[in-house]
Protein backbone atom coordinates (compact mmCIF):
# COMPACT_ATOMS: atom_id res chain seq x y z
CA UNK A 1 0.00 0.00 0.00
CA UNK A 2 1.04 3.67 -0.64
CA UNK A 3 -0.13 6.91 0.28
CA UNK A 4 -0.30 10.25 -2.09
CA UNK A 5 0.10 13.33 -0.21
CA UNK A 6 -1.74 16.07 -1.38
CA UNK A 7 -1.69 19.93 -0.04
CA UNK A 8 -5.36 19.92 1.18
CA UNK A 9 -5.36 16.43 2.44
CA UNK A 10 -3.82 12.80 2.28
CA UNK A 11 -5.60 9.86 0.19
CA UNK A 12 -4.71 6.08 0.80
CA UNK A 13 -4.33 4.00 -1.67
CA UNK A 14 -6.47 1.11 -1.97
CA UNK A 15 -5.49 -2.24 -3.36
CA UNK A 16 -8.55 -1.60 -6.05
CA UNK A 17 -6.86 1.76 -6.97
CA UNK A 18 -3.15 0.49 -7.37
CA UNK A 19 -3.46 -1.25 -10.46
CA UNK A 20 -4.97 2.24 -11.89
CA UNK A 21 -1.49 3.66 -11.25
CA UNK A 22 -0.18 2.64 -14.62
CA UNK A 23 -2.79 4.73 -16.22
CA UNK A 24 -2.04 8.16 -17.70
CA UNK A 25 -5.36 9.50 -17.04
CA UNK A 26 -6.28 10.95 -13.55
CA UNK A 27 -8.76 9.23 -11.77
CA UNK A 28 -10.72 9.31 -8.44
CA UNK A 29 -13.29 7.49 -6.75
CA UNK A 30 -15.92 9.71 -5.64
CA UNK A 31 -18.07 8.57 -2.46
CA UNK A 32 -20.52 10.78 -0.42
CA UNK A 33 -17.45 12.32 1.75
CA UNK A 34 -15.87 13.62 -1.41
CA UNK A 35 -12.82 12.29 -3.38
CA UNK A 36 -11.60 8.60 -1.15
CA UNK A 37 -9.28 7.31 -3.67
CA UNK A 38 -7.20 8.31 -6.60
CA UNK A 39 -3.76 7.64 -8.92
CA UNK A 40 -0.89 8.89 -9.26
CA UNK A 41 -2.08 11.24 -12.55
CA UNK A 42 -4.63 12.49 -10.06
CA UNK A 43 -1.97 13.93 -7.98
CA UNK A 44 0.43 15.56 -10.87
CA UNK A 45 -2.99 16.95 -12.07
CA UNK A 46 -4.11 18.66 -8.92
CA UNK A 47 -0.33 20.08 -8.64
CA UNK A 48 -0.27 21.45 -12.23
CA UNK A 49 -3.72 22.26 -13.52
CA UNK A 50 -4.72 26.00 -11.60
CA UNK A 51 -8.30 25.38 -12.41
CA UNK A 52 -8.49 22.01 -10.55
CA UNK A 53 -7.98 21.86 -7.16
CA UNK A 54 -9.20 19.50 -4.02
CA UNK A 55 -10.11 21.60 -0.67
CA UNK A 56 -12.16 19.55 2.41
CA UNK A 57 -11.77 16.36 0.22
CA UNK A 58 -14.02 18.10 -2.89
CA UNK A 59 -13.38 18.96 -6.12
CA UNK A 60 -12.95 22.75 -6.50
CA UNK A 61 -13.37 24.38 -10.34
CA UNK A 62 -11.97 28.00 -10.35
CA UNK A 63 -14.53 28.78 -12.79
CA UNK A 64 -18.25 28.83 -10.99
CA UNK A 65 -20.37 27.61 -13.81
CA UNK A 66 -17.90 24.71 -14.31
CA UNK A 67 -18.33 23.91 -10.46
CA UNK A 68 -22.09 23.67 -10.59
CA UNK A 69 -21.73 21.67 -13.73
CA UNK A 70 -19.56 19.45 -12.04
CA UNK A 71 -21.41 18.95 -8.69
CA UNK A 72 -24.92 18.20 -10.84
CA UNK A 73 -22.74 15.74 -12.61
CA UNK A 74 -21.70 13.95 -9.57
CA UNK A 75 -25.06 14.10 -7.93
CA UNK A 76 -26.44 12.49 -11.65
CA UNK A 77 -24.30 9.45 -11.15
CA UNK A 78 -24.80 9.06 -7.38
CA UNK A 79 -28.98 9.41 -7.29
CA UNK A 80 -29.61 8.38 -10.95
CA UNK A 81 -26.54 5.84 -11.58
CA UNK A 82 -25.85 7.49 -14.67
CA UNK A 83 -22.39 8.69 -16.33
CA UNK A 84 -21.71 11.88 -18.23
CA UNK A 85 -18.71 13.55 -20.22
CA UNK A 86 -17.85 17.48 -19.61
CA UNK A 87 -15.36 19.63 -20.88
CA UNK A 88 -14.23 22.09 -18.35
CA UNK A 89 -12.61 25.49 -19.17
CA UNK A 90 -11.72 27.89 -21.87
CA UNK A 91 -12.04 26.21 -25.37
CA UNK A 92 -8.04 25.85 -26.24
CA UNK A 93 -6.70 26.57 -23.30
CA UNK A 94 -3.99 24.82 -22.05
CA UNK A 95 -5.74 24.03 -18.80
CA UNK A 96 -8.73 23.18 -20.61
CA UNK A 97 -10.12 19.60 -18.65
CA UNK A 98 -12.03 16.54 -20.25
CA UNK A 99 -13.87 14.17 -17.72
CA UNK A 100 -16.48 11.45 -17.83
CA UNK A 101 -18.11 10.32 -14.64
CA UNK A 102 -19.85 6.68 -14.51
CA UNK A 103 -21.60 5.09 -11.60
CA UNK A 104 -19.30 2.92 -10.03
CA UNK A 105 -20.93 0.51 -7.01
CA UNK A 106 -18.63 -0.62 -4.72
CA UNK A 107 -18.67 1.26 -1.65
CA UNK A 108 -17.77 3.43 0.32
CA UNK A 109 -17.23 4.69 -4.17
CA UNK A 110 -20.58 5.80 -5.85
CA UNK A 111 -18.81 7.69 -9.06
CA UNK A 112 -15.39 7.10 -11.05
CA UNK A 113 -13.91 10.07 -12.57
CA UNK A 114 -11.63 9.91 -15.41
CA UNK A 115 -9.93 13.66 -15.84
CA UNK A 116 -7.17 14.82 -18.59
CA UNK A 117 -6.05 17.60 -20.00
CA UNK A 118 -6.19 18.52 -23.55
CA UNK A 119 -2.14 17.62 -23.97
CA UNK A 120 -2.91 14.38 -22.62
CA UNK A 121 -5.35 12.71 -24.92
CA UNK A 122 -4.20 11.10 -27.69
CA UNK A 123 -5.97 9.92 -31.26
CA UNK A 124 -8.25 7.17 -30.83
CA UNK A 125 -8.06 4.02 -32.78
CA UNK A 126 -12.00 4.06 -34.60
CA UNK A 127 -12.05 0.11 -34.47
CA UNK A 128 -11.31 -0.14 -30.58
CA UNK A 129 -13.79 2.64 -30.64
CA UNK A 130 -16.44 0.62 -32.17
CA UNK A 131 -15.89 -1.92 -29.67
CA UNK A 132 -15.93 0.31 -26.87
CA UNK A 133 -19.25 2.00 -27.19
CA UNK A 134 -21.16 -0.52 -29.84
CA UNK A 135 -20.53 1.57 -32.86
CA UNK A 136 -20.47 1.06 -36.53
CA UNK A 137 -17.56 1.32 -38.62
CA UNK A 138 -19.14 4.59 -39.64
CA UNK A 139 -20.20 5.91 -36.73
CA UNK A 140 -17.13 4.83 -34.51
CA UNK A 141 -14.91 6.75 -37.97
CA UNK A 142 -17.33 10.04 -37.46
CA UNK A 143 -17.01 9.94 -33.59
CA UNK A 144 -13.38 10.16 -33.64
CA UNK A 145 -13.19 12.93 -35.92
CA UNK A 146 -15.14 14.84 -33.37
CA UNK A 147 -12.75 13.72 -30.87
CA UNK A 148 -10.17 15.39 -32.64
CA UNK A 149 -12.07 18.55 -32.82
CA UNK A 150 -13.95 18.49 -36.26
CA UNK A 151 -16.84 19.93 -37.46
CA UNK A 152 -19.86 18.47 -39.37
CA UNK A 153 -18.69 20.10 -42.81
CA UNK A 154 -14.85 18.73 -42.29
CA UNK A 155 -16.45 15.60 -41.61
CA UNK A 156 -18.02 15.35 -44.46
CA UNK A 157 -15.61 15.60 -47.17
CA UNK A 158 -12.86 12.73 -46.53
CA UNK A 159 -15.90 10.81 -46.19
CA UNK A 160 -17.65 11.96 -49.56
CA UNK A 161 -20.73 12.81 -47.86
CA UNK A 162 -23.36 15.44 -47.01
CA UNK A 163 -23.24 17.41 -43.16
CA UNK A 164 -27.07 15.98 -43.56
CA UNK A 165 -25.31 12.50 -43.64
CA UNK A 166 -23.21 12.88 -41.01
CA UNK A 167 -25.63 15.08 -39.04
CA UNK A 168 -28.01 12.01 -38.99
CA UNK A 169 -24.72 9.20 -38.14
CA UNK A 170 -23.96 11.56 -34.88
CA UNK A 171 -27.70 11.39 -34.48
CA UNK A 172 -27.64 7.48 -34.16
CA UNK A 173 -24.31 7.91 -32.19
CA UNK A 174 -25.96 10.20 -29.57
CA UNK A 175 -28.78 7.39 -29.27
CA UNK A 176 -26.06 4.41 -28.22
CA UNK A 177 -23.81 6.52 -26.17
CA UNK A 178 -26.10 9.05 -24.18
CA UNK A 179 -24.64 12.15 -25.16
CA UNK A 180 -26.50 15.25 -26.32
CA UNK A 181 -23.71 17.50 -27.91
CA UNK A 182 -21.35 17.08 -30.11
CA UNK A 183 -19.07 18.85 -27.04
CA UNK A 184 -20.20 16.10 -24.48
CA UNK A 185 -19.33 13.64 -27.33
CA UNK A 186 -15.75 14.85 -27.66
CA UNK A 187 -15.08 14.61 -24.09
CA UNK A 188 -16.25 11.13 -24.04
CA UNK A 189 -14.04 10.19 -27.04
CA UNK A 190 -10.93 12.06 -25.56
CA UNK A 191 -11.42 10.45 -22.12
CA UNK A 192 -11.67 6.61 -23.87
CA UNK A 193 -9.74 4.36 -21.83
CA UNK A 194 -5.93 3.96 -22.40
CA UNK A 195 -5.92 0.79 -24.77
CA UNK A 196 -8.49 2.75 -26.90
CA UNK A 197 -5.79 5.22 -28.05
CA UNK A 198 -3.08 4.90 -30.33
CA UNK A 199 -0.33 4.85 -28.79
CA UNK A 200 2.04 8.17 -29.32
CA UNK A 201 5.21 6.35 -27.77
CA UNK A 202 8.49 6.03 -30.73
Amino acid sequence: MSEIAFDDFDIALHAVVDVFNYFRFSIFFVGDNGISAANHSAKNLIRNNPEFRIFAGRIAITNPKDQVRLNGAILESRNKHRGTALTLGQHGHADQLYLMLQPFKAPPYHTILFACGAAETGEVEPKLLAQWLNLTPKQSEIAAMIGQGWSIEEIAVPLNVSPGTVRTHIKHIFMKTGCTSQTQLMTLVRTAPLNLTKSTQP
